[in-house]
């Protein structure tokens, strides 16, 4: 494939390289990964998953007993 680059184990211990993965689907768009979050969420927790997979963005889904527009008291 004209868009991969073969490296050779050397090559590691002279460069750093940057290497970006990102799968699309079948119609050349972004795939998005929709999966639960194995941990608690807080601001550390997420902290190291930006710091692991660099930018992404995090969509959430809050399940809530309320009713819309219900005030919390």
């Amino acid at each position: 494939d004209e868009h991969c680059k073969k490296f050779n184990t050397t090559d590691f211990a002279y460069h750093k390289v940057k290497i970006v993965f990102w799968q699309e689907d079948e119609n050349n768009q972004p795939m998005w990964i929709r999966e639960p979050l194995s941990t608690q969420l807080n601001n550390a927790n997420v902290k190291k998953q930006f710091d692991f997979y660099a930018d992404f963005t995090l969509y959430i889904v809050i399940q809530s007993p309320f009713k819309d527009g219900e005030q919390i008291s």
